[in-house]
């Protein structure tokens, strides 16, 4: 009796997926048969994570340093949005009962998590309904069972604060400020107790327009601000602090004057290598430039070399590296309702190219082992596909969702035993809901042909 069809099995129930892994593994053990030439991925049944009455969204995923779950949404079943949150323990076979964070009749805007090397969760949101903008900090140091009263730490924001955490619990943030359209930087260093006096980033004008800005924190503690603003013309600008935040350095111009810039991206390398990534629209380029010398000057490539109309239509790019030392990239062809995965390990040089067929709202995660995994919507679908050989081949996309109803725009999260974590929206239920499941990649040496 086949266990499984194909290279990919679609969906199982939680528990049935735990009792697969184990009788596989037994089996091997037991009968040594030959192995099979590529990884296997396997997905729990979707779970609904928000299951409320009313609209769920605004979801964002993180995970804990012993596997834990978190997820932190909007919803709005109170008569205003609140932020929720819900963990699990279990790799997402059960989810707590949700928790509203905010509680604020006034309501709240879109929350940020980030989880620290101890497992304290940091959850930031904003009231974008107030005069002010005030920006507010919840903090739970008991794996989300309970979580801080709300504090707030900057008024006069725009839009929800970016945060990032050190190795050592330090916390920091960056926003925009609503009536200048400057960049500010603040941050915590006693868990969330008090917070910096914010630090001005940026020195453009206070006109235009101004993106929320990204933050990363490098394993020396330095702090990478990347933004963009349109003043005249539009630029992307980064910033660096090698002091944990106190001051920040001139800013630096990443891109030059260019077209609308859209959907910024950035990531760190081990050596502390800024590599940001960015499209244009409406005339449609995707660039990458990356920095070797901690933002002091930024070399600039495109993987697009389409120098004729019409142009295609990229939106919403993404980038990781891994740790063969790859930059792998992903963006939207909206043209051509494509998904474009580029890899350069050359700096830019050159690039390999996969693309996707039917797919949007592509995200990307790299996982201990260099493998590159994707998940992006389709329809009414959400799709899984994955390589193993540093993006030469993708396994065929499979289903990750199956829950009937329209999913869109998924996250993706990888845990510390390289465990895939996806979550996205769906109306299957009958209103929006936050939906959730948990992939095992089953590798050549636990996974015998005979059960094929």
């Amino acid at each position: 009796m086949k266990l499984f069809q194909g290279k990919h099995v679609h969906c199982v129930t939680s528990s049935r997926l735990v009792i697969l892994v184990l009788l596989v593994s037994a089996l091997y053990a037991q009968a040594q048969l030959p192995l099979l030439p590529q990884d296997v991925t396997v997905f729990s049944s979707a779970q609904n994570v928000s299951n409320s009455a009313g609209t769920s969204t605004a979801y964002q995923i993180a995970v804990g340093p012993t596997g834990d779950i978190y997820v932190v949404w909007l919803d709005n079943t109170l008569g205003y949005y609140a932020v929720f949150f819900s963990s699990s323990v279990d790799k997402g076979l059960t989810f707590s009962q949700p928790q509203n964070l905010s509680n604020d009749p006034a309501g709240s805007g879109w929350p940020e998590i980030a989880v620290d090397s101890a497992g304290n969760i940091n959850v930031v949101w904003e009231t974008p309904y107030s005069s002010n903008g005030t920006a507010f900090f919840s903090r739970s140091s008991d794996r989300g069972g309970t979580f801080s009263a709300p504090i707030a730490f900057a008024n006069n924001v725009n839009g929800t604060p970016n945060i990032a955490v050190d190795s050592t619990g330090n916390i920091y943030l960056s926003w925009t400020d609503s009536p200048s359209h400057n960049i500010f930087s603040g941050g915590s260093s006693d868990g969330g107790a008090t917070f910096s006096v914010p630090v001005q980033v940026s020195n453009r004008p206070p006109v235009g327009s101004v993106g929320i800005p990204l933050i990363a924190v490098d394993s020396r503690g330095s702090v990478d601000v990347l933004w963009e603003d349109c003043f005249d013309y539009c630029h992307v600008w980064f910033n660096h602090s090698s002091d944990r935040g106190s001051t920040f350095s001139p800013t630096t111009s990443v891109s030059g004057t260019l077209e609308f810039p859209s959907q910024l991206g950035m990531a760190l390398d081990s050596a502390g290598d800024i590599n940001a990534v960015w499209n244009t629209v409406p005339f449609g380029y995707v660039f990458l430039s990356r920095s070797v010398d901690g933002g002091l000057t930024f070399s600039s490539t495109t993987p697009m070399t389409n120098n004729t109309r019409p142009f295609s239509d990229p939106c919403c790019a993404k980038v990781a590296v891994d740790p063969a030392g790859g930059i792998d990239m992903v963006w939207t062809d909206r043209s051509f309702g494509n998904i474009v995965f580029n890899r350069t390990n050359d700096d830019g040089l050159t690039f390999s190219t996969t693309k996707f067929t039917n797919a949007g709202y592509p995200q990307i995660a790299v996982d201990s082992r260099s493998g590159i995994n994707l998940v992006w919507a389709s329809a009414s679908e959400i799709l899984f596909s994955r390589s193993s050989d540093l993006g030469t081949t993708f396994s065929s996309p499979q289903n990750v969702s199956g829950n009937g109803g329209i999913s869109d725009v998924p996250l993706i999260a990888i845990d510390s035993a390289d465990g895939i974590n996806v979550v996205w929206g769906s109306n299957s239920p009958g209103n929006q809901d936050v939906f959730f499941s948990h992939g095992v990649v089953l590798r050549p040496p636990s996974l015998p042909v005979g059960l094929q």
